[in-house]
């Protein structure tokens, strides 16, 4: 036989002993290569130390060894604070594949929109099958939260009343879905423009007042200081029953930001930036008792020859006039007085004739606690009258028709200014009115509005007359601080009867050389004053040609008027 034929069957017997020897060992109790392989030891680590909230956080599981089949891990999810759904906490498995040397493992956390203290997420290996778990069995990632705080500020009770301790204005502070930490705090100066706390209103803590919450009245600034669990302030505000006669309109707010750039600014310690938020609307009313209100003008008789007496009227008819301001001015007042004595001061410099009743024009206007009908006495209980423009066509045959939604004669060329001229076209040319069809106040949106609408800005109901809408509710509001005319209406003016003239003489006789006086006396008295015309005659020659004839004499509104004749003493 060939030695390599040798060399060949001897590998085959030595292989074939080796394997006969192999079976009665391990049936012996002796390990498998298999079984001889340790298990492998599984550990975690954190990719990331931080991540802010929405982030999910990261974990690797390593082994020591790579498996040769499959392990499925056992693992548990705990946190800190509150960026983890229920549903990704608690107890969870992830396999490590065969021959892998590590499996990740992600945590989703939620970005709420709600400021919190920072937190964090921890991944524990949990023991299981085909694995021990190592010194590293668990590691945590920190999560930072990324809202900011938001200090909000309402107004519940916007009225506050002069001389009534019971009628307040109330503001409410709160620190929106937050609780604060011992170590926590937190100042908010409260801002207020149109108004001076100490002169025009006093300012308190009130309702439940929580341990933490204190209130500095100098500065106006309430102050939170943690561990609070409802971070909230009631502060109530009282009207001051000072001297003057105005309603004042206040607004009040709290600092943007808490940057140490901008003052005056929100303080704070350890609270992470704060920034201001507002609910509804963010001003006060001060009503005044001291107001004095303007009683319903008397009704003035007008002569039938009046220059601004409407065409076709005859003694006894009453009327009114209206005029749309030739100037403009802005709606932020809440003091009808303020829109009184702008139509009157335009009145006193508007027509020579309506000048002497200044005094008796109304604005076309509300507020917060005046409405157009009250103000101007149109009422269904008030005197009735036609209203006209001033110098101009009909407007209205009564308050009913001037109520009702819509005028005659109330296109642009028919509008009349306080001269009695139609107006220069210009921008902005419809009126401010905060009133509804009807007379009274137009909900929020009167002048003087407290309550914000689009943009953070107060909006007022303004007339459109002539186009769409109507010329008292348009329809439609602007920002009030907006320059835009006012409707000015007049008292009520009544067309005087015509006067009866009558002459009464005075002593008698007289001397040659001594005057003769008569008196002329007029019923009723004139509203204004009147010319009559008189002729002087004699029996004699006691009078000279130059003090005889066609004479002339005012009648004021005395109703008398004395006239003298000279005589000649020859």
């Amino acid at each position: 036989m060939p030695i390599r034929q040798i060399r060949r069957l001897r590998g085959w017997l030595v292989a074939v002993a080796l394997a006969l020897a192999a079976g009665p060992l391990a049936s012996a109790g002796m390990p498998t290569a298999a079984a001889a392989q340790s298990q492998p030891t599984l550990t975690v680590a954190a990719d990331t130390s931080k991540v802010t909230e929405g982030t999910a956080a990261e974990f690797t599981v390593s082994a020591s060894a790579a498996p040769s089949s499959a392990i499925t891990v056992s693992y548990t999810v705990t946190q800190e604070g509150h960026f983890v759904s229920a549903a990704n906490l608690g107890s969870k498995q992830v396999t490590l594949a065969a021959n892998a040397a590590s499996v990740s493992v992600s945590v989703p956390t939620v970005g709420d929109g709600i400021n919190e203290p920072d937190g964090s997420v921890k991944v524990t290996i949990d023991a299981g099958t085909g694995y021990t778990v190592g010194s590293s069995e668990s590691a945590s990632v920190s999560v930072s939260d990324n809202d900011r705080i938001s200090m909000e500020l309402s107004v519940p009770d916007w009225s506050a009343s002069e001389g009534d301790s019971k009628a307040t204005a109330r503001l409410y502070l709160s620190l929106t879905r937050r609780t604060m930490a011992a170590g926590e705090s937190i100042s908010v100066p409260l801002l207020f423009e149109g108004g001076r706390p100490g002169t025009d209103f006093s300012l308190r803590l009130s309702g439940t007042i929580t341990e933490g919450i204190t209130f500095d009245a100098a500065s106006s600034t309430v102050t939170f200081t943690g561990p609070i669990a409802y971070v909230h302030a009631h502060v109530t505000v009282t009207a001051s029953d000072d001297a003057d006669a105005v309603s004042e309109r206040v607004q009040v707010t709290i600092p943007r930001w808490n940057r140490p750039d901008i003052t005056p600014r929100i303080v704070t310690q350890n609270m992470g930036l704060v920034s201001a938020s507002y609910v509804d609307y963010r001003w006060l009313l001060m009503a005044d008792d001291d107001v004095a209100v303007q009683p319903t003008p008397a009704v003035q008789q007008v002569p039938a020859d009046w220059a601004l007496a409407p065409t076709g009227l005859g003694s006894g008819d009453r009327f009114r006039l209206l005029f749309l301001s030739s100037a403009k001015r802005n709606a932020t007042s809440a003091d009808i007085s303020a829109y009184n004595g702008f139509v009157q001061a335009r009145a006193a410099a508007g027509h020579a004739s309506i000048r002497p009743y200044s005094a008796g024009f109304r604005a076309v206007a509300s507020t917060p606690l005046a409405d157009a009908s009250a103000n101007t006495a149109t009422a269904s209980s008030d005197t009735d009258a036609a209203v006209y423009w001033l110098g101009g066509a009909k407007i209205a045959d009564d308050y009913a028709d001037f109520w009702d939604g819509s005028w005659a004669n109330e296109t642009t060329a028919q509008w009349r200014t306080e001269a009695g001229a139609a107006p220069t076209p210009g921008t902005d040319d419809y009126p401010w009115t905060g009133t509804t069809s009807g007379g009274a106040k137009a909900g929020t949106a009167h002048l003087g509005a407290l309550t914000e609408g689009l943009f953070g800005r107060q909006w007022a109901v303004i007339g459109r007359p002539g186009a769409s809408g109507g010329p008292v509710d348009g329809g439609e509001t602007r920002a009030v601080g907006e320059q835009r005319r006012v409707y000015g209406l007049s008292q009520v003016f009544e067309i005087a009867a015509r006067p009866q003239v009558s002459v009464t003489a005075g002593p008698s006789p007289v001397t040659e050389g001594t005057a003769a006086s008569f008196t002329l006396t007029a019923s009723p008295s004139p509203s204004d004053p009147i010319t009559v015309a008189y002729t002087v005659a004699q029996t004699g020659s006691y009078v000279t040609s130059a003090n005889r004839g066609a004479k002339q004499i005012q009648i004021g509104t005395s109703g008398t008027a004395t006239v003298t004749v000279p005589t000649m003493g020859d």
